[in-house]
């Protein structure tokens, strides 16, 4: 009597089969798998969205030293990464007020198949300042070095992404700055 008893409880009890328990496992690895495929690109845009937000708060800062100092800012672009501010003294010559590298592998390039900015100052090479050095004079308006007004171009990414893209554009006139982030081909360039 013992022995039937306990094969009828083995029968009852409930659990999950080794079909049932893999399937579990594989439908998570998809959701995983799928997760770091989209981690990835945010990762990318969000590199390329602080690298954008990093030049743009320099060149405003650049302005407005100029401005509020009554001193000339010049600032210039080192391939791969790296942006200089310098002040330009009385004297000619020129003190660093600041050095930025930029993260996350971005850098200063322009993408083959992207166009021209919607402010269209420019885009023959990754800093396209009309190959003068840029400055912001007392008025806050972007100069060259004879003085005629100047506006151009920054663009940057990571290397082989076009999703990292951005630009930020400079308006010699005013010294307004924008920065802009590539949609893709369908939405084209997106106004931060």
């Amino acid at each position: 009597m013992g022995g039937s008893g306990m094969v009828q409880r083995l029968g009852t009890t409930r659990g999950y089969t080794l079909v049932e328990m893999l399937m579990v496992i594989a439908i998570g690895l998809t959701m995983m798998a799928l997760a770091t495929i989209s981690v990835g690109r945010a990762i990318s845009s969000i590199r390329g969205d602080g690298a954008l937000y990093t030049i743009m708060a320099q060149l405003r800062k650049a302005r407005q030293a100029a401005i509020s100092r009554s001193r000339v800012s010049v600032f210039a672009f080192q391939v791969p990464n790296e942006m200089l501010l310098y002040r330009l003294e009385t004297s000619g010559d020129l003190t660093l007020l600041n050095q930025i590298f930029l993260e996350g592998n971005v850098q200063f390039v322009q993408f083959a198949d992207i166009p021209d900015t919607p402010d269209g100052f420019g885009a023959a090479a990754s800093v396209d300042f009309g190959g003068e050095a840029p400055r912001f004079i007392t008025d806050g308006s972007l100069v060259d070095a004879s003085g005629a007004t100047l506006s151009g171009t920054v663009f940057l990414g990571i290397q082989d992404d076009p999703l990292s893209a951005r630009a930020v554009t400079v308006f010699g006139g005013t010294g307004q700055v924008r920065g802009y982030s590539w949609g893709g081909p369908d939405r084209g360039w997106i106004e931060q």
